[in-house]
């Protein structure tokens, strides 16, 4: 009942959009990959293709979006809804300096916004859907917290970034076992076959463990065939993306392919290679100077290789 009231103010939402948005999350194991500045590249990419794109700061414990898009914090964030000061997401939702590109701010330092419950995530996708918008681009925090890892799976497309040296790749690699397993948790939440097996699972020792998921479908199996094979199924149809971020050399690129054979062989999961993006030192300028147009210049081979991805993975498949 009180989850009902919570909800109840969903009835008021906007109906009346003309786009049903595209949920894509940017994720990542770690802090410092470059993570925000990929999902504002990918958004302009996006509109520069010429969908109507709105930019999202997931990070509800840290975030730097707007900073990132050389704005000053506007005097509505995503709190106000939260709050229920504003009722519908698509009131916060406020104009760049780039064309077709929008983006709902997030609110840096405000307590509890870190810790939101499961309800709260499920209404504020609800909301970003009905966002009248091609695309909804997720600029998630860092780490595997639940927020992080339940936007991530929400999503329609899930993207982890990595920098290409062996403890981001580790990151990026328990990030997608913990988004697997929570996925599992959250989908069979009411077998209690598979809340056993997956109950020891919920621990920073087997998460750095190697054993195999197909041992934990066969535990499944043992206990509830039926089960056992829909489990199988999900796992099959898991497919997050991979963007490898911050090259200083095409070489490195080498160093996915490590991550994603340790994801088909112990996860059974298909990682793509979504793209590659070279290190700048352009970038970093921009970031510093609040000047966004540096972080998607003309010249910069990042938006060459972005819009790449946009074709390949987005236009194309419209």
């Amino acid at each position: 009942m009180m989850a009902e009231r919570r909800e109840s103010d969903e009835a008021n939402t906007q109906a009346d959009a003309a786009l049903k948005a595209s949920v894509i999350a940017v994720g990542g194991g770690k802090g410092g990959i470059g993570k925000t500045v990929v999902s504002a590249c990918l958004a302009m990419a996006l509109a520069e293709a010429g969908r109507q794109v709105v930019l999202v700061d997931g990070d509800l414990g840290g975030s730097n979006l707007n900073t990132v898009m050389g704005m000053q914090m506007p005097s509505k964030t995503i709190y106000d809804f939260f709050s229920r000061k504003i009722p519908n997401l698509s009131d916060l939702v406020i104009e760049t300096p780039f064309s077709r590109l929008k983006m709902i701010a997030g609110a840096p330092g405000t307590l509890g916004m870190a810790n939101i419950k499961h309800w709260e995530k499920l209404k504020i996708m609800r909301h970003i859907t009905q966002l009248n918008a091609h695309y909804v681009v997720v600029d998630l925090g860092a780490g595997m917290s639940f927020n992080e890892i339940d936007f991530f799976n929400l999503a329609n497309v899930g993207i982890v970034v990595a920098n290409p040296e062996p403890p981001s790749l580790q990151e990026c690699y328990n990030f997608i076992k913990v988004a697997l397993l929570r996925r599992l948790r959250t989908l069979f939440s009411s077998n209690e076959s598979v809340q056993e097996v997956l109950s020891g699972m919920d621990n920073n020792a087997y998460i750095n463990e190697t054993r195999p998921i197909f041992e934990l479908i066969a535990e499944i199996s043992r206990r509830d065939a039926e089960a056992g094979r829909e489990v199988k199924i999900v796992v099959d149809d898991y497919r997050p993306y991979l963007l490898l971020n911050q090259l200083y050399d095409d070489s490195e690129k080498v160093e996915a392919y490590a991550l994603r054979l340790a994801a088909r062989d112990l996860l059974h999961v298909d990682v793509e290679l979504m793209g590659t993006l070279p290190h700048s030192a352009r970038i970093r300028e921009a970031i510093q100077e609040m000047q966004p147009a540096g972080l998607y210049g003309n010249n910069l081979p990042v938006r060459r290789k972005l819009l790449e991805v946009v074709k390949k993975y987005f236009l194309a498949s419209e």
